[in-house]
């Protein structure tokens, strides 16, 4: 079984001893707190898997906009209660191009 948080939640609120100018304060902390309380949820191997298996493709098709994903392959390796996920991708995008100078 492996462990995730379900839920964070931000403070924007400074540290009391925390100095930092006013203009700068203001333009950093201007938000609204957001309380929060961490969950431990319980996961077998398999959903662990699949859930990462989806949030990494998720990302991968992020990060590939304009282009081409060839091929992909997912390892999974369990170190202690941990379990270790590493996407890996053979993608094609074109990262330049021709300019005719005048």
């Amino acid at each position: 079984m492996y462990s995730t948080a379900k839920s964070r939640t931000f403070s924007n609120t400074p540290p009391q001893n925390h100095k930092i100018p006013p203009t700068r304060r203001d333009f950093i902390f201007d938000h609204a707190v957001r309380p929060y309380t961490l969950t431990q949820e319980v996961r077998s191997e398999e959903e662990a898997l699949r859930l990462a298996d989806l949030t990494l493709t998720k990302q991968l098709a992020r990060a590939m906009e304009d282009g081409k994903v060839l091929s992909r392959s997912l390892s999974a390796e369990v170190r202690g209660d941990t379990l270790l996920v590493t996407l890996s991708a053979e993608c094609e995008e074109q990262v330049g191009r021709l300019v005719e100078l005048p």
